[in-house]
Formats: C-alpha cells, structure tokens, sequence
C-alpha cells in the first residue's frame, strides 16, 4: 500500500527518485524553477544518459538557469496550461507530493505526500505512471525565455492583433505539435537547445515572440501565415523520447 510521507521523507524520497533512476525521470509541477540542489542531482543524471522531462505551467526560470538547461540534452520542459497537478517519478517510485521540487530542502515547509512502488503496489504505480505520461503527451515543447531580459524585448500581447500560436494551429485544425513542426519545416522556426527561437524568415513572415508570466512564451502569428513550405524541408523537430 501507498507510504505517507512528511516533510522530512518527502524530501528523502524525492533525492531516492532522481538518483536510482536507471533511464528516466518525469517531475510534473505548476512551475518550473530550478535550485542548486536540483541541479546537482540533474546533472549526475545526465551524465548517464538518464533522461529527465519536466511537465509545467509557469517558467520561472532565470536566464542563466535556462542557460543551464539549454546545455543537457537529456533534460527537456515541456508547457502544459492550467496544470496543478504534483507527482515525480522514476521506472520503479512515483511521490505525489504538495511539496515543489525547486524548494524541497527548506525545512520551514510543512508537507504530505504519498510514495508509491511498482514493487508493493504495481498496479496502482502503473495507475499513476500512465496518467503522468498522459500529461507528458498533452504537454507542448515552447521555447523558454526569463521573465526579464529576452522577455522584456519581447513585443508587448496587447499591442498587436496578431492570433497566438495555438489560437492559429486550432483555426488551421492542427496540434500544436503539428503546427511547430509545420514551422519548422517552412523555416519560421528554428529549435536551439530546449528553446524554439524565431529566425530571421519567421519574422519577415509576420512572426512574433512573446511572454505570458501565466503561460509563458508564445509567438504571435499573422492570421494569413502560409504554411506551404518553400526550398529544402527540415524535418519535424518535437519529441518526448518517453
């Protein structure tokens, strides 16, 4: 049966799931940041080809942290708007937890939590497992910009007409996976790291970055965008590897 978990084992449990991880990690959390601690235990990881995806609604990150993320390949973000959910895990544990992983060291924080094993309890891990990786999949790779900095360059929303992103790839009737790839391979966009970055035929397109502090990055797109690719295509860049 499921163990609870206080503060103290929370925190335990949670340092358990990211060092006995054999090939992957799954951290699911509303907002995305990152401490030193964290980013320790990442990069052992890493270091082994073990694959570590973080599941968000809101990028918190600074600038040199994306920096950070930006220099592993193995560990990606993806954006998934109005998640609330909390739950990490590994191929063998799964904590859901109300504890955040970017503050899992402060002792002032009062937690609860539940660690569930695929040894004790397969079926409900398995339970737990699918619908993580469900969020996984429903979840977008944006490009990730601070709130200060890149954002503050950024063109204000409000200033322009232009439809977002996933208001045009809905008109279109795509995905918004199928619509970054389609933009891709016309050239608009142009994947460096974990980030997606404009290039120079996306802005003469029309092609704008933007910054939500609730959703995160976007781009803004005129309503008339073609989407007909032209010259040599590239091919569709977004994939979960889980």
């Amino acid at each position: 049966m499921p163990q609870y978990l206080n503060s103290n084992a929370g925190q335990f449990h949670f340092e358990q799931i990211l060092r006995d991880a054999e090939h992957r990690v799954l951290l699911v959390a509303p907002i995305l940041k990152l401490n030193r601690r964290l980013q320790e235990l990442i990069d052992v990881q890493v270091a082994h080809a073990v694959e570590v995806r973080f599941v968000y609604e809101r990028n918190k990150l600074s600038h040199r942290e994306i920096q950070w993320l930006d220099a592993r390949p193995y560990a990606r973000a993806f954006f998934l708007q109005d998640l609330h959910a909390k739950c990490y895990l590994n191929e063998r544990q799964a904590l859901l937890t109300s504890m955040s992983p970017f503050d899992y060291r402060r002792a002032a924080k009062y937690e609860m939590g539940l660690l569930v094993t695929r040894q004790e309890d397969p079926e409900l891990f398995q339970t737990v497992f699918d619908e993580a990786q469900k969020l996984l999949r429903a979840a977008t790779q944006l490009p990730l910009m601070a709130e200060a900095g890149e954002a503050a360059q950024a063109p204000a929303p409000h200033r322009t007409k232009k439809p977002v992103d996933w208001q045009l790839a809905k008109k279109r009737g795509l995905g918004l996976d199928a619509f970054y790839a389609r933009l891709a391979v016309c050239g608009y966009l142009e994947k460096r790291g974990n980030r997606l970055r404009l290039t120079s035929k996306g802005r003469a397109a029309g092609g704008e970055a933007g910054f939500s502090k609730r959703y995160g990055p976007y781009f803004r797109w005129p309503a008339d965008l073609s989407l007909e690719p032209h010259g040599e295509a590239k091919a569709p860049f977004i994939s979960r590897l889980w």
